[in-house]
This record gives C-alpha cells, structure tokens and sequence, in this order.
C-alpha cells in the first residue's frame, strides 16, 4: 500500500470552508455559554501494549440501556437524528486501483469474544503501519504487505493499571473507539468510553503513542465529565493547536446537550498533565470536528471547524479557537447556516 490519506466529510467541510469570503464568519456570534476547563484526572506512560494481557474482559452495551437519540425538526417533521444515517441510496461505481487487501478484526480470538454492536469500525493509516479498532478490540498491521504485527487485543488492555472506570477490571462497559494519525508528529491516537455498570457516567480514555509505532509505549490520559453524565458517541480529530472532540452527554434520563472540546495537543505528546476546553451547546447534537489530511497544514492560527446537521436543507457551522494559556480567551463561534441539497 502506498502512502495514503484517509478523507472524512469534517476534513472537507474544513478545507473547503478556507476559500470562503471574510464576510462569511464576520456574520457569527458567540455560542451561548463560557468555555469549561477539564484537567485530565490521571495521566501517565504505559508499557508498550504488547506486555498487557491479550484478552481482558469486556463488556457490552445491550441495547436496551442504549441512549434515545434527541429528535430535531425537520422539514416541519420530527424525525429521529439517528434515523437520517437510515437514508441510503445506492451511488454510481467509483473507478479505483486495489493495491492490497487484507484481513480486518475478527469476531474473536484466543476463544474471547472482541466485537460489540455495532462494531464502531475505526481504521487509520501511519507511515508504516494501519491500525484497526472495533468496539471493543484494535489490530496493527503493516503497511506494505498488509500482515498483522500486533493483536487483536482488548483496547482496555491498554489502560491496564489505570484507576477507575478506564483501567481494567474496574469498568463494565467500553465502547465508541476512535483512532487516529497525527501526520504532523508521527503518533497514533487511540480513544474509547468508559462507563460504569449503568451506563449513567462516561470517562474518555486517551492514549497517544510515543512515537511512530503503534506497538510502543503510550501516554495515557483520563477525562471525566461528571457523576451521571455519559460521553456518548464521541468524534476526535487531529488540528495544529489540538486534538478537537465532540460528545452527546446524556444524563440518567435525559440528553443534556452537545459537548465540544479541545485537548492540550501539545502537552499530550510529551506525556505532561494536560487539559480541555469545551463549550456546551444544550441545542446541538452529533457535530463532526475538522481534521487536517495529508501533509499541509492548515494555516497557522486557523479555528478548527465544527459542523453538524441542521435541517433537512441546511448544516450548522462553529469555528472553535482554543487558547489553552488563557482559557477565557477561547472561543467557539456560530451557528453559521450553511445551505443544502434537501435530503
């Protein structure tokens, strides 16, 4: 496989966004609210992954315990946010070269089951090697002959000995994985949830790699967000300034609102205490954060990009700027109303 980039709808949202007239943003205000400053409550340096045990014990979200999903107007119809995912329509064949195929994570290895449902596929591509998530588990693989050279094994594996819901054995549930490369600094993002036995409170789990290879060590980090508020359905991307996420916090019996956050990029690839700055919009729900693709950066100073679905014929947009040494000079902008084709 040669050197590729993995395109996403947030990072083409960002990009084309760069072209649009001054105007444009001069039109948005402040979203509602004040930035809120997390600090990690635990962070340290793992063992490389292969010294963990390979198959720790995981649970599954049963369906049942599952969040209702908020429902939004549109087109003068309530319809449930998840049911728009449902819409699919079939797309003419896109001419492409096949270079190398390979097998991805199975159901189970080792006689342990590895995959929840849904399987939350998560694929990234590094400079010699491709990492797999599912629900529950990750795989290495190399680059250029597509053989696997570490896994599968349990993501909370990774996080052995860390206190909490995020260590082993002292969570039932992990679910909602995310990796990532940081093309800028050659270091692997590995993410997941942790929720306690009544998937009522959610800690997110973040482990960036020492260096280029997945199998090394990591600095692993552990971001609460209150008793009986779960994270749910978050959504990582790699900018300059930091690792942008997005969450739908849920409480016990309700959805609070959308949580966008930025972590210390900086502090977190050298392992340091590090902290994040969110901005609730109790209004919003399921945005998509910008990631920056291929080996441009975007240009310096530029806000990271927040976008999610508005109305059947619109999209929401936010441009969110974090200064992490003064936090009250943080900013996350919008909403901006981007038009559609109606769907």
């Amino acid at each position: 496989m040669k050197s590729a980039t993995i395109f996403g709808p947030a990072a083409i949202f960002a990009f084309s966004l760069l072209s649009l007239p001054a105007n444009v943003y001069a039109q948005t205000k402040p979203a509602a609210g004040r930035p809120e400053v997390v600090y990690d409550s635990y962070h340290d340096t793992s063992l490389p992954p292969g010294e963990y045990s390979m198959a720790v014990p995981q649970g599954r979200i049963p369906r049942e315990l599952e969040h209702p999903r908020p429902r939004r107007i549109l087109a003068g119809a309530a319809v449930p946010v998840a049911d728009l995912a449902e819409q699919t329509y079939v797309a003419p064949p896109v001419s492409a070269n096949i270079e190398l195929n390979f097998e991805g994570i199975p159901n189970s290895a080792n006689g342990k089951a590895l995959e929840g449902v849904p399987s939350d596929d998560n694929l990234a591509v590094g400079a010699t090697q491709v990492v797999e998530t599912i629900n529950t588990a990750w795989q290495v693989y190399d680059k250029a002959t597509g053989k696997s050279v570490f896994g599968p094994q349990q993501i909370s594996a990774l996080f052995t000995g860390v206190p909490g819901l995020c260590g082993q054995g002292q969570t039932f549930f992990w679910t909602d994985p995310i990796v990532l490369y940081d093309q800028f600094a050659n270091r692997w993002i590995i993410s997941q949830i942790a929720a306690d036995r009544t998937f009522s409170t959610g800690n997110e789990c973040i482990a960036v790699s020492e260096s280029s290879d997945a199998t090394g060590k990591y600095h692993r980090y552990v971001f609460k967000f209150g008793k009986n508020v779960l994270n749910d359905y978050d959504k990582l991307s790699v900018w300059p300034d930091a690792y942008y996420a997005n969450y739908n916090l849920f409480g016990p019996k309700s959805f609070i609102g959308d949580d966008a956050c930025a972590y210390d990029r900086a502090s977190m690839l050298t392992g340091a205490a590090a902290k994040a700055v969110c901005f609730k919009s109790p209004k919003e729900f399921s945005f998509l954060p910008s990631n920056a693709d291929g080996a441009t950066p975007p240009p310096s100073g530029e806000p990271a990009f927040f976008v999610d679905l508005s109305t059947s014929s619109s999209l929401h947009l936010y441009r969110f700027h974090v200064d992490f040494t003064n936090t009250a000079k943080s900013s996350f902008k919008g909403p901006f109303k981007i038009a559609v084709k109606a769907y």
